[in-house]
């Protein structure tokens, strides 16, 4: 084989290299666009009115659930990160220009919450899974939103970017599970409130497991560059006063403040301490059973 060959060779090889690229990323991103198109009917859900507790109750909802860590202290919408695979920008959630706030209705509002799906039919990226939320909370979280004032200016929802494109064609798309989208619910009623297990494990299942796994036993990474969340085996173990510095102040008993953006203590930090006790019994329950049938 001569010198000159080469040239001619390495030419073809990185000419094929780009081809394959290029049809790759092709199929990738016509697989986001079909996933982000599809139109989804949600199942309905008979909801009562608010009652005279419920804009007191959903106004608590809206700060510990994390409404206002991701649209914005007034629901208006914000920028909450910026990566190469994914602009995450949650929309305006109140009625002025730009906002959606007409167009939530108690069911559109319900599908979001429950069933991930948005007011336009399309199943919703990084939006966390309420389906355990009870309807009397969701009437509540309801009422509440559609109180707040209008705040001008549209949000642009999450951008799939090209490199993002590229790895969730191919890996799925974050928090987007079609069979959640049109799923049929059935809920418990909301425990009453106190520092008990039960009310706890409501709680964590509106908080904690969309993170840290149904079993609370850890979860699985976000989108690219967000740490794995951890068992919650370890905080099980903390005492009240390290668990109520951890949901309040981001402080675990040992090493750095924990990051608001991975984990979002600066919404829990809005927990009461009745609230904060339940999950701590909660999880010191379920860790401790599990522990006791293992041996």
């Amino acid at each position: 084989m001569t010198r000159r060959r080469w040239p001619r060779i390495l030419g073809y090889v990185l000419g094929s290299l780009l081809l394959l690229i290029v049809a790759l990323y092709a199929f990738a991103s016509s697989r986001v666009s079909s996933a982000l198109s599809q139109r989804y009917t949600v199942p309905a859900a008979a909801l009562m009115p608010p009652d005279s507790m419920s804009m007191a109750r959903g106004a608590h909802l809206a700060q510990v659930l994390g409404c206002r860590h991701c649209h914005g202290g007034d629901l208006g919408g914000r920028l909450l990160d910026d990566a190469p695979p994914l602009r995450v920008e949650p929309i305006n959630l109140t009625r002025g220009t730009g906002g959606i706030g007409a167009q939530l209705t108690p069911a559109v509002f319900e599908g979001a919450l429950r069933h991930g799906v948005g007011h336009d039919g399309r199943g919703l990226v990084v939006m966390p899974d309420y389906a355990a939320m009870t309807d009397a909370d969701v009437v509540a979280l309801h009422a509440y939103v559609s109180s707040v004032a209008p705040v001008n200016g549209a949000r642009q929802g999450v951008v799939v970017k090209p490199l993002g494109k590229m790895i969730f064609g191919l890996t799925g798309l974050p928090d987007f599970d079609p069979e959640r989208f049109e799923r049929t619910l059935t809920f418990e009623a909301r425990p009453p409130t106190g520092p008990t297990p039960e009310h706890g494990r409501y709680l964590a299942r509106l908080t904690c497991m969309h993170c840290h796994g149904a079993d609370l036993k850890g979860g699985e990474p976000g989108p690219p560059g967000s740490p794995a969340p951890p068992s919650l085996d370890a905080a099980s173990r903390w005492s009240e006063e390290q668990f109520a510095a951890a949901l309040q102040e981001g402080k675990r008993p040992s090493g750095p403040v924990l990051d608001s953006t991975f984990m979002p203590w600066d919404a829990f930090r809005h927990f009461t301490d009745e609230e904060i006790l339940a999950i701590s019994t909660h999880l010191k329950q379920t860790f401790g059973a599990a522990s006791a049938a293992s041996r």
